[in-house]
């Protein structure tokens, strides 16, 4: 399995720094879903991913009327805690959301990026900053990350949600 590349910054994208837009940057990229969003990050330990708002906007995409999926990609050596909130949604959700885990051998990318099917991408290039990059209707860029993520997620087997053996 190859190693997943570097990742740099996305030319002309609106950068956002602090807690709370980061969280609003993020939330702004799950609202622009119709179909598909792609989480890909080293570890749930995140301010941003346990937001009471950002999983309450998951859920609201998740449960709409049409077809949605999401897909979350952990790359981080760490295990996830199993009571997290969104993985918590991902088994009362499950038919709607998958979850796989780079093995620990192969995990080790830093950046954390949110995609919103081939349109837009939130982006953060180190673990726990909470400043990072939201572009919007960038296509190229979207397809760049939705192009790493795929170079994993085909190879890997879907996570079973307790998480005891990973």
């Amino acid at each position: 399995m190859p190693r997943l590349p570097t990742l740099g910054p996305i030319g002309g994208a609106s950068p956002f720094v602090g807690a709370s837009a980061c969280v609003e940057a993020a939330i702004r990229v799950v609202r622009r879903a119709e179909r598909l969003l792609t989480l890909v990050a080293p570890d749930l330990d995140d301010p941003v991913y346990g937001d009471a708002q950002f999983i309450a906007a998951v859920r609201r995409f998740l449960l709409s009327p049409r077809y949605t999926r999401m897909r979350l990609l952990l790359t981080g050596r760490a295990t996830p805690p199993p009571d997290h909130p969104l993985l918590a949604l991902s088994r009362r959700l499950s038919t709607a959301f998958d979850v796989r885990v780079v093995p620990r051998e192969r995990a080790g990318l830093a950046a954390s990026f949110l995609v919103a099917d081939e349109s837009a991408t939130w982006l953060r290039l180190e673990p726990g900053c909470l400043a990072g990059q939201l572009a919007l209707d960038n296509a190229p860029a979207a397809r760049t990350h939705l192009a790493v993520h795929a170079r994993y997620w085909r190879e890997l087997p879907p996570q079973r949600m307790a998480f005891a053996e990973v």
